[in-house]
């Protein structure tokens, strides 16, 4: 356990300090100010409330969650397993003093921590905007925060595991980045004219968390939760599979 901690808190730091793991958290607070910014114009040129007093910073989750926040999923999940496959560094993973389960997992747990660090710039940021532009009031819908961003980290941890299962069948990171956006988009044209199947399909849970928010309670939340808990289950199997038989 301690390798594996200590393996994913040095593949974090190692996502972390990239220049571009960088500009992308700049460029969520650069967002949460520009809608805090466009909304507030808005509002007071024609009167018409655009977001609710404390609702924010779950409104400016709820617009990327569809498919920006997948696509930054799949492109850490690049950053991970093809980008090192193909420069050959990750030779030197495979000579450290720990098993392949354990880098495979290892980079899993890091991939879920960034995920994690560009929610929380993006619900600081949210709720910063709110403050500003509604004082105290901001905090009215702190409950909601919470559970609106844990939730999207759930279905994010969900999709970067099987992001990475597919990205592990690619050579290079600009085709598996390529195949797995052209895969969500697939899934969610899918999901909008096969009506019967959408409810099994990742792209449908993006706001699994509705029901907590909303009062309908666990009950009607857990489905969507069991099924990501499964595909996290089959794709991280799977992805382990293909993964511990690699070679440099």
């Amino acid at each position: 356990m301690n390798k594996l901690i200590t393996f994913s808190v040095d593949e974090y730091k190692k996502l972390l300090y990239q220049k571009k793991t960088k500009v992308i958290i700049a460029l969520f607070v650069i967002y949460a100010m520009a809608i805090g910014i466009a909304s507030l114009v808005i509002e007071n040129n024609t009167g018409v409330k655009i977001v609710a007093p404390g609702r924010f910073p779950v409104f400016i989750l709820e617009l990327l969650t569809g498919f920006i926040l997948p696509a930054l999923t799949v492109y850490i999940s690049s950053e991970l397993y093809t980008a090192e496959f193909k420069d050959g560094t990750i030779k030197n993973l495979f000579a450290l003093p720990v098993t392949k389960s354990i880098i495979y997992l290892g980079k899993i747990l890091a991939g879920a921590a960034l995920t994690a660090t560009c929610l929380l710039a993006l619900g600081i940021s949210g709720l910063l905007v709110s403050i500003v532009i509604n004082g105290t009031a901001a905090f009215a819908g702190i409950g909601s925060l919470f559970v609106s961003y844990f939730g999207a980290f759930i279905f994010l941890t969900a999709v970067l595991m099987i992001v990475s299962f597919f990205t592990l069948t690619t050579g290079s990171p600009n085709m598996a980045i390529a195949m797995n956006l052209l895969i969500w988009l697939v899934l969610g044209v899918a999901g909008t004219f096969l009506t019967s199947v959408r409810q099994f399909l990742p792209v449908s849970f993006s706001g699994w968390y509705q029901p907590l928010i909303n009062g309908a309670g666990l009950t009607a939340a857990l489905p969507a939760f069991l099924y990501m808990l499964s595909y996290c289950i089959i794709f991280a199997v799977a992805g382990l599979t293909i993964f511990e038989r690699k070679e440099v």
